[in-house]
């Protein structure tokens, strides 16, 4: 199960690696005009990440997936639903989708609501710069 759990996992993650879905992602993160062709790429992934993790939530009902594992999706999933556009895509992805998972989701949703969410690409250039100065301040202190 954990297995599966981490091929998906990494499929998705992989996906990002498409320009043409981290573009389209970008954007609407962004609040920028997005093409109707960009409507269907940014539902198709979104909706993968909703399915993927239905699954885990069922195998954690099912005492098949490990407490801290399904305790790290769901924190995964509050992060992503602060983000409006997965807010909207669940908006529109959430009548397909069974009642159990349907109502920790909506849950989810509305808790995380208010949360401003992270700019990855930000985030990630600011870390690395981070990293970096504190490499170079290593080597500066060197014999």
């Amino acid at each position: 199960m954990q297995q599966g759990r981490s091929a998906r996992n990494v499929e998705l993650l992989s996906r990002l690696s498409d320009p043409g879905v981290s573009d389209v992602i970008s954007r609407a993160a962004n609040g920028e005009p997005l093409t109707d062709q960009d409507c269907f790429v940014l539902y198709g992934y979104m909706t993968s990440v909703f399915w993927s993790y239905e699954d885990c939530f069922f195998q954690f009902h099912l005492g098949m997936l490990d407490p801290k594992s399904w305790a790290s999706d769901g924190t995964t999933l509050k992060r992503l639903l602060g983000n409006p556009a997965y807010r909207a895509v669940w908006r529109f992805a959430r009548g397909g989708i069974g009642d159990e998972y349907r109502s920790f989701l909506d849950g989810l949703a509305a808790e995380s609501r208010h949360n401003v969410p992270p700019n990855m690409p930000n985030t990630l250039r600011q870390y690395i710069a981070e990293e970096r100065e504190a490499l170079q301040r290593s080597q500066d202190v060197r014999p």
